[in-house]
């Protein structure tokens, strides 16, 4: 599988912004010589995060076949709405399992083109599901009720999430990847990266310490939608956190709204207000264009 020649960028596109570079893991997985299906455990902070990282990360690789299911959502559930509650349940008597449907689909792609399959919520499952999975990862062949499928072991790729840790056996022939929500210490922004003038790296810089005490750093594009609210909405400490707060993933309300984070959000404010009215007497200058 070819990587992106800027994964970063490829997952931004898809939905997952990210100030860590994956393709490093990602080449670890996929040009591990072996027989067997190359397994990805995608693991990380609590919430829908490694979800929306699987299924970016699926989009930018472009597979010819990309199947997912919530193993939360019991099989047949989406389609139902209504009816003869009798017929359904002996209907789902004889139904394959969401986890067979989509295993037998995913062998059969796998025969003629590179396939993706994730699996999400895995910790629901029965453990004797996870005992199936792994047999499945060893032999490529998934048995059901309906058959035996064979899947292309060069061709088939498993995604596997789970909130819980995996079947021992299962882990052992995954690739373990760690998805986390950006820490404060990972990048420091420029004014320059959001188009703006040297002058307002102030804004940015009065911004630091509430996010260090936070220990968030916004995405990109959050961090645009602050400064935007900053240039065009802010008008107190209180407009501020709530700006804050609507735009970056991960940020505690209560920590926000401690007193060590109002005293930031009080500082950055008169920041704020000091760098908006030397803008706005520069622009009234007669000098100004």
């Amino acid at each position: 599988m070819r990587l992106p020649a800027n994964l970063r960028d490829a997952l931004a596109t898809h939905g997952f912004e990210s100030h860590e570079d994956y393709g490093y893991a990602l080449r670890c997985l996929f040009e591990q010589p072996g027989r067997q299906l190359r397994c990805l455990a995608i693991e990380g902070d609590c919430g829908r995060r490694k979800t929306a990282f699987a299924n970016a990360l699926s989009a930018a690789l472009a597979y010819p076949h990309s199947l997912y299911q919530d193993l939360a959502v019991p099989a047949g559930a989406a389609q139902r709405s209504g009816g003869d509650d009798s017929a359904d349940a002996d209907a789902d008597i004889h139904a394959p399992s969401a986890l067979d449907r989509l295993l037998s689909d995913a062998c059969a792609y796998s025969e003629a083109e590179p396939t993706l399959c994730v699996l999400d919520q895995l910790q629901t499952l029965d453990f004797a599901e996870h005992i199936r999975l792994h047999r499945f990862v060893q032999s490529g062949e998934w048995h059901s009720a309906n058959g035996e499928f064979i899947a292309n072991p060069r061709r088939l790729t498993l995604f596997l999430i789970s909130e819980e840790p995996l079947y021992h056996s299962l882990q052992k022939h995954s690739f373990r990847l760690w998805v986390r929500r950006a820490g404060y210490a990972d990048h420091r922004y420029r004014a320059g990266e959001f188009a703006l003038p040297d002058a307002a790296q102030q804004l940015i810089d009065a911004l630091d310490p509430l996010f260090a005490a936070l220990n968030v750093l916004p995405t990109h594009s959050e961090y645009a939608r602050i400064l935007d609210d900053i240039h065009a909405r802010v008008g107190n400490a209180d407009e501020l956190a709530q700006s804050i707060y609507g735009w970056t993933e991960g940020i505690s309300p209560q920590a926000l709204h401690s007193a060590g984070c109002r005293h930031h959000l009080t500082t950055a404010t008169a920041v704020i207000e000091d760098y908006l009215r030397a803008d706005v007497v520069e622009m009234a200058s007669p000098g100004a264009v």
